[in-house]
């Protein structure tokens, strides 16, 4: 899978992967004291991590109700790519806007009973299009499998409209589907149980990387 280039780079890929954020710890759709809680921690990671790991390309994943909250406090903690859902609306627009003109790449996701089409007319504006393959809201779910031709449509429509755009895709991926969502036209793949489950991370890594490639 190709690795991401920095914002700003002459598009040679960095010496390491792409870190993540976990979906939903940017953000939830729970009101009070303890969204508040999960959207300072998720800065203070990212901030935390981002000394240690100069070479990682930090993907943000902003799966709430109100992204535009966070999108300057993840542009100082480190962030190089924010991601916005298309579920949100008439406010995708400007938030595209913003997060460029924050210098940092902009990424669209689409939830599984989301169409695919509703992302189109931003295609030419972001630099990656996240297909989720669960439902938002917990980690370890499992892979809805008929996002595989959704996948597949999502690529060929890219394909047409801006090739360059990465295609990520993000639940339920391990070493059974990171190959089936590959084939189908994915270029990045987001992992959470099937990584930090395992009880050795850096073999985990390999496995998925060598499923994903089918090598």
């Amino acid at each position: 899978l190709p690795r991401r280039p920095a914002p700003g780079g002459d598009g040679a890929p960095p010496p390491a992967p792409t870190a993540r954020v976990p979906n939903g710890a940017a953000g939830s759709s729970k009101p009070g004291r303890k969204r508040r809680s999960l959207n300072t921690r998720a800065v203070a990671v990212v901030a935390a991590v981002r000394p240690l790991a100069k070479n990682l390309f930090f993907d943000v994943h902003l799966m709430c109700s109100r992204p535009e909250i966070l999108l300057e406090p993840f542009a100082r903690a480190g962030a190089d790519e924010m991601i916005v859902h298309v579920e949100l609306g008439d406010p995708v627009e400007s938030l595209i806007w913003k997060i460029k003109n924050l210098g940092k790449k902009v990424g669209l996701a689409v939830n599984p009973t989301t169409p695919i089409s509703l992302a189109q007319p931003f295609l030419e504006k972001i630099d990656l299009l996240l297909v989720m393959t669960v439902n938002p809201g917990f980690g370890g779910q499992t892979f809805i499998g008929s996002s595989v031709e959704k996948i597949r449509r999502t690529a060929a429509m890219a394909l047409d409209t801006h090739p360059g755009v990465f295609l990520e895709v993000d639940g339920g991926i391990d070493g059974t589907t990171a190959r089936a969502v590959v084939d189908a036209g994915a270029s990045v793949l987001v992992a959470g149980k099937s990584i930090f489950g395992a009880r050795d991370i850096p073999s985990a890594v390999r496995a998925l990387r060598a499923a994903a490639l089918g090598t």
